[in-house]
Order: structure tokens, then sequence, then C-alpha cells
């Protein structure tokens, strides 16, 4: 037993400098390090944006409402709401209400009787049986018959149905008429949209509104995940929606993001379906997300996670001869995964990204990435 005991103790006394060296040399004192991961500092600029919700719509003037002059009924719909329209495409057919019909015969006989007795006065002054003002009048009357004549063509005059035809590209935005809905005259048949020219109305909060201009850029985003294209502000609002409590901001985009049904691409869409190669589905009605830049953020570039808050404020930790050295900075704003902060970091200290919220003041570290680019590296 004796013998057992005298062993153990003597490996115990041959190991025991090998794990003191090993955790901080003779003195017998423990130094736990940290393994974090660093990259090199940079400094560069991110755009400073604002972010707005709304729909997208025509603006105004960017529709039409098409109508009949003259009281019918709806016999046939040839279109559906939603639906991608062509020029010149036929859209619905209206019959002409009896009245309608017989008022275009009243009025063209009318004309016809007022042909009539113009002539006939006319051969009578010719023998010095009427006077000037006789043939004056006879002129007036024909002139009324056939202005009132005119009027009703304009209507459909007196052809027992009319056609209604798309008057450009565009999308059926409205259709309240289904065939056999009696309709009086002006009555709004249908309403369609140029596609050609959707705008995104877009609400900002009001505290924004000193920040954006018209002409600024704009990055137009399809909640519907059909992609992005770039464009402008046309105008910001002088008030607050008192629906949405948020100032209105038009936008619109510069390049063919628009749907234009009707012209075919010969590059992105020879068949005319109304989607160009560009195109990633603003479509009327459709939710969109517009970012605004409104300027630049310049300072130093860190990954979002490199940059802690306590009560004194922001801080990032650098290394400093495998110590963290704590640098107070001041966060100018964040995009994404990366913040632009401002602060007196040293280019020649690694900026540590991970690892950094058990960290202190002073603590030793084991850095287990050294890039510029932010590449994994073991140690």
């Amino acid at each position: 037993m004796r013998f057992l005991l005298a062993l153990l103790l003597a490996l115990l006394l041959a190991f025991l400098p090998v794990a003191v060296l090993a955790q901080g040399g003779t003195s017998g004192t423990l130094q736990p390090s940290v393994l974090v991961t660093t990259e090199a500092p940079r400094q560069g600029s991110l755009p400073r944006t604002v972010t707005a919700y709304g729909t997208v719509q025509a603006p105004p003037g960017g529709s039409e409402t098409l109508s009949v002059l003259r009281a019918g009924q709806v016999t046939q719909v040839m279109v559906t709401p939603g639906g991608a329209v062509r020029r010149g495409q036929a859209l619905l057919a209206v019959s002409a209400d009896p009245a309608a019909l017989a008022a275009y015969k009243q009025a063209a006989d009318a004309r016809t009787l007022a042909l009539g007795e113009r002539a006939r006065i006319a051969q009578m002054l010719g023998q010095r049986l009427a006077t000037r003002d006789q043939l004056a009048r006879a002129d007036k009357a024909v002139s009324d018959a056939q202005a009132n004549l005119d009027a009703l063509n304009l209507g459909g005059g007196g052809s027992a149905e009319e056609t209604l035809k798309a008057p450009f590209d565009g999308v059926v935005s409205s259709l309240p008429v289904v065939p056999g809905t009696r309709v009086a005259a002006g009555t709004p048949l249908l309403t369609i949209t140029r596609s050609s020219q959707l705008v995104a109305f877009v609400g900002i909060e009001p505290a924004q509104r000193g920040l954006i201009a018209p002409g600024q850029p704009a990055r137009i985003e399809s909640l519907y995940g059909h992609g992005a294209e770039q464009g402008s502000v046309l105008s910001v609002g002088a008030m607050v929606d008192p629906t949405t409590r948020l100032v209105p901001l038009l936008v619109d985009p510069q390049s063919d993001l628009r749907t234009d049904p009707g012209r075919g691409d010969p590059k992105g869409d020879p068949q005319g379906s109304g989607q160009t190669e560009a195109g990633t589905g603003l479509l009327p009605g459709g939710a969109v997300r517009a970012v605004v830049q409104v300027g630049e953020m310049r300072g130093w570039l860190a990954p979002r996670n490199a940059v802690l808050t306590d009560a004194k404020g922001a801080y990032v930790f650098q290394v400093a001869d495998s110590k963290a050295v704590r640098v107070d900075v001041r966060v100018v704003g964040t995009r994404g995964d990366t913040t632009v902060v401002a602060g007196p970091l040293d280019p020649s200290r690694p900026l540590v990204t991970s690892g950094n919220y058990q960290l202190h003041d002073g603590d030793t570290v084991r850095e287990g990435q050294v890039s510029a680019g932010g590449e994994a590296a073991k140690p």
C-alpha cells in the first residue's frame, strides 16, 4: 500500500508543472482565454434609406371609364375584371333602347323634312313667292335638324347594337355590369387602366417627409416575390392622409417594370402577352415596398453582431497583443447585416466579430478568424 501511494505521489509531482505551465506558467495562476473571430477594420459607406409600403395604382389620367350616350341593355361582355386588353379589342356590346331608336328615327325624319321645306322655299323665292327671310329660317331649321342627328350619331345613331372597344392597351380595372344589365345614358360600364403608366402609391411617417424630395432614387420591390426595379420619387404629399395617418408618396418606375398588354417584346415576349423581359409583376392593386435613398452613411463598416451596447452606449472590441480592447463608438446606421459606426478604431487592430458577448476589456483572446473579407479560417 505504501508503495502504491508513493508511486501516485511521484506521478502527480511529475505532471503538475506541465499543467501549470499550460495554464499560465510557473506562477500557478490560471489565465483563461476567449476564442473569437475577427476581421480587418474597413471604412466605407452605405446608402441611407427610407422604407414605405403601399399599392400599385394608375396615376391621375392613367385610366378611362367607358359608357354609351344612349339608354340600352348589355347583351355581351367579352372581357373579365383584371384582364389585359389591346387597343381596338372588343369589350362589350350594348343594344339600343327602343325609345333611343325611335328618337333617332324622328331626328332623321325631321332632317329630311327640313331639307324638303328648304328646297320648296328656295323654289318659291325664285318665283318671287317667298322672301329671303323665309329662306334663312329654312336654312336654320336644316342646320338644327342636322346638329340633332349628328349628336345622336355620336351616341350610336340608328344601329340596333353598339360595341365598345379598348381605346388603348391596358387592364380592365372595373366591370360593374353583366349581360342583361339595363343602363341609362352615360352609365359607367367599365374602366381601363393604362398598364404602361402604373406607379406606386406609398406612405411615409410625417417625420420622414423632410428627408424625401422629388427625383430621389427609389427601389420598388413587389411583396409577392416577383422582383424589383429602380425608379424615382415623383411627388411628396403636403398633408397627412386621415385614414392611414401617413404622408402619401408617389414613386414611378424608370425602367420597363410595367406590364404592357398588346405590345410584344422581340427579346422578352414575342407573343405580346404583356410581360416584358425586365418586367417583375407590377400589377394594378399589387402590394409593393419602396426603398428611397435619401443620403449616405459613412464610417467604419462592421457586422451587426460586432456592435454591442450597455449602459455607456455602443462599443466594439479590437485585439491588441492577444488582449481585448474596448472601443466606444456611435452607431450611424444599419443596413441589412452591416452597421456603420463612428469612433476611434485602430485600422491595424483586428475587429472582433463573434465571441464578443463574453468579452471584457483586457481579456485574453484566441483569434479564430483573421480576414479582410470576413471569411472564416480555423486557427
